[in-house]
């Protein structure tokens, strides 16, 4: 700071000399200076309104500076790793929700999102085997039914397990899951469908980010404890937040299908029926007249 106001009365023609005053109680003493630099001052004896011109007790001052600037400088640079690890993140769902905003075709993302959502849930059923015996058929198949398609619209036989692979799997249920959505936005009607699959996405993104967000905070308040345990607390941050971020992803994705495939079309008369309710609810009094 003492050479920054020097430079600026510098810049601006201002003549004069300048004066450092500091206490050996000053964080910057006591921390940084030491008892050096007491003992130095005992040695001396001036008197405490005599002003100090000594080279080796400047020298102690502009080393305890130096200390307490790098010290800044590495704090500065450490907060700037966190914030760009959160720029990226916020670039990439930024970007993916200015483009839905901006009036993109979302269907084929929906279509993408369902893939990989059957496809997640196809690989766990699996974890690594070559084939599920039937217990493990029938539980797969009611985690995906009466979601991506409706119960019984995939068969299969025991017969067949031993000759069916993660990929069948994972193929069979796409296209039914397709199927299902065809039908269910032929009842809707495409615009609408366009329209709910924007409105879904977006709402879904905004949500999951916000808590997200939270989520990091946290894990940016703990993750300086890693120092003490000889572990890089940036490096472990990316680290970390990269796999929060991924898994927020799935999340997301899982999600938006989830509500979309759950969307149904009420009638006029089902519609009416709620807003009636709802009037002679809002029309009750506390004593139950309405």
């Amino acid at each position: 700071i003492d050479n920054q106001l020097r430079g600026r009365a510098g810049r601006q023609g201002d003549p004069g000399e300048t004066r450092f005053y500091i206490s050996l109680e000053d964080d910057l003493m006591r921390l940084f200076g030491g008892d050096r630099v007491t003992n130095l001052m005992e040695r001396m004896n001036i008197d405490e309104d005599t002003p100090i011109e000594n080279k080796m007790l400047s020298r102690a001052i502009e080393q305890a500076q130096t200390t307490v600037e790098s010290r800044n400088f590495q704090a500065r640079k450490s907060v700037l790793e966190y914030d760009d690890v959160m720029n990226k993140q916020r670039e990439i769902i930024y970007g993916q929700r200015k483009q839905v905003l901006d009036g993109m075709d979302v269907k084929g993302i929906i279509m993408g999102m369902m893939e990989s959502a059957i496809g997640h849930q196809v690989r766990s059923a699996f974890m690594g085997q070559a084939h599920l015996d039937m217990a493990q058929c029938r539980e797969l198949l009611r985690s995906v039914e009466g979601v991506y398609f409706t119960k019984y619209t995939v068969k299969i036989d025991e017969s067949q397990l031993s000759t069916l692979t993660e990929d069948d799997f994972i193929d069979m249920f796409t296209k039914a899951a397709a199927d299902f959505y065809e039908k269910k936005e032929q009842e809707i009607t495409p615009p609408v469908m366009r329209e709910l699959e924007r409105v879904v996405l977006l709402r879904v993104v905004d949500e999951y980010w916000m808590e997200h967000i939270d989520a990091m905070q946290d894990l940016r308040q703990g993750i300086r404890l890693r120092a003490y345990a000889q572990t890089n607390p940036v490096d472990a941050y990316k680290k970390e937040s990269l796999e929060m971020f991924e898994e927020m992803v799935d999340a997301m994705k899982e999600e938006t299908v989830r509500r979309l495939y759950s969307v149904r079309l009420r009638q006029n008369e089902e519609v009416k029926r709620e807003r009636v309710a709802s009037g002679m609810t809002e029309n009750v009094g506390g004593d139950g007249t309405v």
